[in-house]
């Protein structure tokens, strides 16, 4: 701090001066940018100054007092306070001669846990440093994003890193990430051997700034986090819904011819033929709500969709009819981003009316909790709607607040 700021901002004085940025209200950027108006001191030492505020942050973290009133050691609270001190002897290390780690971990040794296969606060934390770096966490994520997910699902920013760059050279995938807490980026080539035998398995080679290698990581199924196996599985089932409007109305139109022909004929089809057209009806009814949430809306949505759902409610067995009450409940969730992001308009108020009153004529009732929530200020006048009184009306009387 002395070198950065020559005696002229102490690290308490800073840390005070930090507080919109611990709480999220400025970046660390713009608070840099506001140090450089006050204090002289070299562009250099940004990316420096941006490491000692984050791990200032997350010595002070560390101290998150639910972390010392626990059971036992190895519980998440604990865990989550060794994760702070760790990340932060990270950011502090390179501005030290001495081993910040080595006496950490010594302490921890001393703090036995109650459960025997747990070990001590040492192993535990050992155990902490197998999960991937943040970065590598990050470029994984991007390459799953790129590799599974339909072009409309890209995504541009992971937690605190934000995709700077990515492309495929030959046989491999050269990805570079931004750290918007530390202002550092990373850049990672990434060599694929996957296969359906073997599963995933990915080789990360970290570049450092003179294009040389300096980690290596290798990736399998076991590596990959679950927060990004939860994401990989929704665009794996987006695209597969991904179908053209032409496509959904001539199939729709032969999901409601077989339905006729199954109910007024004395034959039969083959039961596995019921079974397959109606998981293909299920991804239908899906894929014509993901139009309409990226406002795509399908002309004669509510004949298309509803010829699907009566399909599954005459034919279908309770797991199917329970896929559906889902993906109507779902698409309820997608309706209330939907006001987040543009208010409630004529648009949106049409919407959500034509969707319940569907759904509802086919006697199925989404779950609206959030939905009400939303638009509650909305009824009450605390927020003003931005569509006709007699769209307002309808909503509200859809979402049960006129009775």
């Amino acid at each position: 701090m002395n070198k950065i700021f020559g005696g002229k901002l102490s690290p308490s004085e800073l840390l005070s001066k930090a507080g919109d940025t611990y709480t999220g209200k400025k970046s660390v950027k713009e608070f840099i940018s506001a140090l450089h108006r006050s204090y002289v001191f070299s562009e250099d030492d940004n990316i420096r100054l941006a490491n000692l505020l984050s791990g200032m942050k997350n010595k002070h973290f560390a101290f998150t007092s639910c972390g010392f009133f626990f059971s036992d050691i190895s519980g998440i609270e604990p865990r989550q306070d060794i994760n702070y001190a760790l990340y932060a002897i990270r950011m502090f290390q390179n501005f030290c001669q001495e081993d910040l780690l080595m006496p950490f971990l010594s302490d921890l040794k001393s703090a036995r846990s109650n459960i025997k296969t747990e070990g001590n606060g040492m192993t535990i934390a050992q155990d902490e440093m197998k999960c991937l770096p943040g970065e590598v966490e990050a470029v994984l994520y991007f390459y799953l994003n790129r590799t599974l997910a339909a072009e409309s699902d890209w995504r541009r920013d992971y937690g605190r890193f934000r995709l700077s760059s990515y492309s495929i050279e030959d046989e491999s995938h050269q990805v570079t990430v931004k750290d918007s807490v530390s202002l550092t980026s990373s850049s990672f080539s990434i060599l694929i051997a996957s296969t359906t035998d073997s599963g995933i398995n990915l080789y990360l080679c970290e570049k450092d700034s003179r294009d040389f290698p300096s980690n290596r990581f290798r990736i399998t199924n076991a590596e990959i986090p679950a927060r990004v196996l939860d994401e990989a599985y929704v665009w794996i089932d987006r695209a597969m819904s991904a179908i053209s409007f032409d496509e959904l109305m001539k199939l729709s139109s032969h999901m409601n011819y077989y339905s006729m022909l199954v109910k007024n004929s004395k034959y039969l089809p083959m039961e596995t033929q019921l079974l397959e057209n109606l998981g293909l009806t299920i991804k239908l009814i899906k894929s014509a709500l993901i139009k309409d949430q990226e406002r795509k809306f399908l002309p004669n949505r509510r004949v298309v969709i509803g010829n699907m759902i009566d399909f599954v409610r005459k034919f279908g067995r309770d797991a199917d009819i329970k896929a559906v009450e889902q993906i109507l409940s779902s698409n309820t969730d997608a309706l209330t981003h939907l006001v987040l992001n543009n208010g409630l308009n004529n648009e949106t108020a049409i919407y959500i009316t034509d969707i319940l009153d569907l759904a509802r004529a086919h006697g199925f009732e989404p779950v609206t909790r959030n939905l009400q929530n939303l638009i509650y200020p909305y009824y009450t006048g605390e927020t003003e709607a931005d569509c006709s009184e007699e769209n307002a009306r309808k909503v509200y009387s859809a979402l049960n607040f006129m009775i």
